[in-house]
């Protein structure tokens, strides 16, 4: 088989090639962080674009440094979506949870604040219908954003984040943003 050959039965590789190597390098534009046992995880991944880094946790013992690890690199992230269970006012992430006297207890949380406190807009979206719509939950909230600086954002006034008209309704910096994160 002579080199001409060889070249026209791989030519079909170089597209694919060429596909896979932009991929490896594309930057993300948003960070999903979801709970191992999240409800319908299997098809809320299966549906996340690919312009998402997804982090996947099992417990609260390393949550912010994980979060802050996946971000170190990517600095075109602005937007982080959590997807943990919640009660009336904690993260529930593995089998601990965070509270507002774990954040005023001090918390690895911070780690976002020295990246927000570096010049970067960080938008930190908590699909949740528990946190906000209760003063306690809003407490938590607000400690959040001051603790990692960022504009946190839930909904007070829904059903399901599985709604089709699920909408964040509360933001610590009264900046109310809608995401292009689909979940169904």
């Amino acid at each position: 088989m002579n080199k001409s050959t060889l070249f026209k039965k791989i030519s079909w590789l170089l597209p694919l090639l060429i596909f896979c190597s932009a991929l490896a390098m594309a930057q993300h534009s948003s960070m999903l962080v979801i709970d191992e046992r999240y409800p319908n995880k299997v098809s809320l991944l299966a549906s996340t674009p690919i312009s998402t880094l997804v982090l996947e946790v099992a417990d609260d013992a390393d949550f912010w440094k994980n979060i802050h690890e996946g971000l170190r690199n990517e600095p075109n992230i602005s937007e982080i979506h959590l997807l943990l269970n919640t009660t009336a006012n904690t993260l529930e992430i593995g089998p601990g949870s965070i509270g507002v006297s774990a954040l005023n207890n001090g918390t690895d949380a911070a780690l976002l604040a020295a990246l927000v406190d570096s010049g970067r807009q960080m938008d930190l979206f908590l699909y949740s219908c528990s946190l906000a719509n209760n003063d306690d939950g809003r407490a938590f909230l607000n400690a959040l954003g001051q603790e990692t600086k960022c504009n946190v954002l839930s909904s007070a006034q829904c059903a399901s984040i599985f709604d089709g008209d699920f909408q964040f309704t509360f933001s610590t910096k009264n900046q109310i943003k809608q995401t292009g994160l689909i979940l169904d």
